[in-house]
């Protein structure tokens, strides 16, 4: 119960004191009054009433307002029962209500009613007084206890609930009721729910997450007694360019499709987890044999090469996978994610859609890398890069017109490191912006030199992803041209599919930019990428290259001859220039002039040179071409 902030022994007391003065003063002022005594008695009589009367009001009135108050906080106080955060009801030993509060009726399809004087069984279901019940009749005999546990509201839906019991006794220790407080987790144990699943599961496609990969991994390696444990890295070849081409949304939904093919791949008991945007992990818990992580790599390539159809595309994935295997690449989670990674490198180098296991050579290789990486830095400061030149020619006239751009590095240790290696080492460790604007400045100083001499060669300079759009802003380059007194016209800068990635509004303005400057722009590595025709309808192109991987065969093989004959075809209905790399025979020489190609390049006239060779290298092309 709660006290009133009135009680009635104030009332009694009040009352006292005004009899003791209305009895002392009367008779003082009757004696002053009259003068005697002895005529005093009626007047003592009318004094009586006169007294009883005036306490009577006095307790009256002030009844009423301690009872008006006491409703006030009668109201008040169930008013913040029903607004508690809680559930609240009381109840006696027949199981009967005697209050509740309103968050309690509503939890059983009882609010704005009355619960007092109901039975608890019929209030809270057969069901839920099964469970409850007994806790109660504990709580009843005196024990201290609390109950957790699910119950089900008025509408079927589950609630956990948090209970706890206060046993009210009377003044002679008997129990009075039992007070339940009661604490709804429901929604605190779902949020919890959602915390858990995000923390293990991934939210795109439902799959194990790396923390839970790891998880049971451990667990994997742990619990191994014989056989092998196998993990696969799956990285879908160019997804980014796919997802960059046709949109995030039919990304994800391609993202989705690949989850559940290769949750088809593995059996009961293992996993398949996503670790990245297009880099997915099979963990084979327990395999007999090696050669069982390679049946289930290729399960799962082939899977991903069948064609995926989301709305009206057809879409075609292909995937590299590395292998890495306990106990013999390692028996802790981490080494074996290193050496998983590892290997799907391998794979990617080796081509789409193949799989290759771990080897320790792969440590040696990647440690190679990593010094690579290192000594780049200290290269560009040594002065240990060269600019090549390798002729272009023009096939009509057998002349050279001009000359692509490499760059080299003459190692002092290791000597010339092929480009192949140290490119992409340069784009990943960022050095590539250092290193492109030093090519493009070199290059520009040694025109400059020949442009001196007479010669009126067009050089052809790459540019990176990596490089756009800065450190290449049309105002670097402007003043680099200005510094040696060329026109922007005298050079052409090659693009690769994938450095039009990405931010393509940015990318078009930047070509925009530089076109309007006068530069020639040339799609370069034409044909290797998924969207190379969106590439020549949106961007503005003077030249296309095509890629050496067709040129390379394309005098045995059928399929690659006619699509550098659809190519060049393509390019004269769009007014295009076309550049074949990788020309190394005469018989490859001879398919492409008679195709119409215009200019090609390639050891057959000449490997890359040094500025002080090339011109005696143009010399010696112009006149063994053949007629």
């Amino acid at each position: 119960m709660i006290a009133p902030h009135g009680k009635p022994e104030r009332v009694a007391g009040v009352y006292l004191a005004f009899s003791a003065v209305w009895i002392l003063g009367s008779d003082w002022l009757l004696e002053a009054m009259v003068g005697d005594r002895s005529t005093g008695a009626a007047l003592q009589t009318v004094k009586g009433l006169v007294f009883v009367s005036a306490t009577a009001l006095l307790i009256y009135w002030m009844a009423r307002r301690e009872l008006r108050r006491l409703e006030r906080h009668h109201l008040w106080l169930r008013k913040v029962f029903d607004d508690a955060p809680v559930l609240i009801a009381y109840v006696t030993p027949e199981l009967r209500y005697r209050f509740t509060n309103e968050g309690y009726a509503r939890l059983y399809g009882r609010g704005g009613e009355s619960l007092d004087g109901l039975q608890f069984t019929e209030v809270v279901g057969a069901a839920n007084a099964e469970r409850v019940a007994p806790v109660l009749r504990r709580a009843l005999a005196g024990e201290e206890i609390a109950f957790e546990g699910e119950i089900v509201d008025s509408d079927g839906q589950p609630h956990w609930l948090h209970a706890n019991y206060v046993l009210d006794l009377d003044e002679r220790g008997r129990a009075e009721g039992v007070l339940i407080v009661i604490v709804d987790l429901t929604e605190r144990r779902a949020a919890e729910a959602e915390i858990a699943y995000r923390a293990n599961y991934d939210a795109l496609t439902g799959l194990a997450n790396r923390n839970l990969l790891l998880e049971r991994l451990t667990a994997a390696l742990a619990g191994r007694t014989n056989g092998h444990v196998a993990l696969l890295f799956v990285d879908l070849d160019e997804f980014k360019q796919m997802n960059d081409t046709l949109g995030h949304v039919t990304g994800d939904r391609l993202l989705k499709n690949v989850a559940q093919r290769l949750a088809g791949c593995v059996h009961e008991g293992d996993t398949v987890a996503r670790l990245s945007s297009d880099i997915f992990i099979l963990l084979l818990s327990h395999i007999e044999q090696p050669s069982d992580a390679g049946i289930v790599a290729a399960k799962a390539t082939a899977a991903i090469a069948e064609p995926f159809h989301i709305d009206e595309l057809e879409v075609r994935m292909t995937a590299s996978v590395g292998i890495a295997l306990a106990p013999q690449d390692g028996e802790a989670a981490e080494a074996l994610f290193a050496c998983a990674d590892l290997a799907l490198s391998q794979a990617k180098q080796s081509g789409r859609g193949s799989h290759v296991f771990f080897a320790p050579v792969m440590h040696r290789a990647a440690h190679e890398r990593r010094l690579l990486k290192d000594e780049m830095h200290r290269a560009l400061q040594r002065g240990e890069f060269r600019v090549h030149y390798q002729p272009v020619v023009e096939m009509d006239s057998g002349r050279v017109s001009g000359a692509e751009v490499l760059v080299r590095w003459q190692h002092p240790q290791r000597g010339l490191v092929p480009p192949g290696l140290f490119i992409p080492l340069a784009e990943q460790s960022g050095i590539i912006r250092e290193l492109g604007a030093w090519v493009f400045e070199e290059a520009c100083r040694q025109l400059a030199v020949w442009q001196a001499a007479g010669h009126r060669w067009r050089l052809a300079v790459n540019v990176s992803s990596g490089q756009l759009p800065q450190p290449m802003s049309p105002q670097w380059l402007k003043t680099v041209l200005q510094a040696h007194g060329l026109a922007a016209d005298a050079l052409t800068l090659e693009i690769t599919e994938s450095a039009l990635l990405g931010d393509t509004e940015a990318t078009l303005a930047w070509i925009m930019s530089i076109r309007e400057m006068g530069f020639h722009i040339a799609l370069d590595d034409f044909g290797t990428g998924y969207s190379s025709l969106t590439y020549l309808k949106r961007f503005p192109f003077h030249v296309v290259k095509v890629d050496q991987s067709f040129v390379r065969d394309m005098v045995d093989d059928h399929a690659d001859r006619t699509l550098v004959d659809t190519i060049l075809a393509m390019a004269r209905s769009l007014g295009l220039n076309v550049v074949a790399e990788g020309v190394e025979t005469e018989e490859q020489l001879g398919l492409l002039r008679d195709m119409g190609c215009h200019h090609a390049q390639g050891y057959f006239f000449a490997r890359p040179a040094p500025a002080d060779e090339f011109p005696g290298w143009v010399a010696r092309i112009e006149q063994r071409m053949p007629e």
